[in-house]
């Protein structure tokens, strides 16, 4: 019975193991990649989560160009703080690209999020 368990077990293995390779050539799989850590000047997608100067405790963007109630400043970003998430506006936190000390996760990168993030720029 354990023989036959090991069998199943390798056979399983080499088959996720090429069902792996047909899958990253068949599709670009760095589309997914979400482990860039490397800050440019471009703004994040939404779902990315950062560190800041602001508060301690890591921040999740969930929106860009924003002007908080009240003023007429248009910020980078609102985050949340993470992994809490939002509880009211009085946890949305304002804050500038400049601000972002580390990207911890970047958040996904469609074709039509790249769009918008050029439009959000113009």
């Amino acid at each position: 019975m354990r023989e036959k368990t090991g069998i199943l077990i390798t056979i399983s293995l080499i088959i996720g193991i090429s069902i792996g390779f047909v899958l990253s050539s068949m599709f670009d799989l760095d589309f997914f990649d979400n482990t860039q850590k490397v800050i440019d000047d471009e703004l994040l997608p939404i779902g990315s989560i950062v560190s800041t100067d602001i508060v301690e405790q890591d921040l999740m963007i969930y929106g860009r160009k924003q002007t908080q109630d009240g003023q007429d400043r248009v910020w980078d970003y609102v985050a949340t703080p993470y992994p809490h998430g939002h509880f009211s506006s009085d946890t949305n936190i304002f804050f500038d690209h400049v601000a972002i000390n580390e990207l911890i996760y970047k958040g996904l990168e469609t074709e039509e999020e790249i769009e918008f993030r050029q439009q959000l720029t113009e």
